[in-house]
């Protein structure tokens, strides 16, 4: 799979879930204190996110980061075995990073 493969399914997966979720391209991106127009070049694939953005659309979203990278066709597994390669650092820094921006949602 290519870079530009992978954003494209990544920019479909955030389409998907914001479609299950009923809102609009404009909700998302209010809820994420971005632009729509920024939502619409990530469905896309026109543009990538930051790692601070994947909490965010973890959070909104309530699903697992790994979620919006894992193509239909995976099984869980599969995915157990690439996830279980992080390091716990990275792990704790993901965690904190969400549990931040849940406490600033909540207020």
């Amino acid at each position: 799979m290519t870079k530009q493969e992978l954003i494209c399914d990544f920019g479909k997966k955030v389409a998907y879930y914001r479609n299950e979720n009923k809102w609009t391209q404009n909700d998302l991106a209010n809820m994420l204190e971005t632009s729509s127009n920024t939502i619409c070049n990530i469905e896309k694939g026109k543009n990538f996110v930051k790692p601070d953005m994947l909490i965010k659309l973890a959070c909104v979203f309530n699903i697992e980061i790994y979620q919006l990278f894992t193509p239909d066709n995976i099984k869980y597994d599969d995915t157990a075995d690439v996830l279980a390669k992080y390091s716990n650092k990275v792990k704790e820094s993901v965690e904190k990073l969400k549990e931040d921006f849940v406490k600033k949602i909540k207020k």
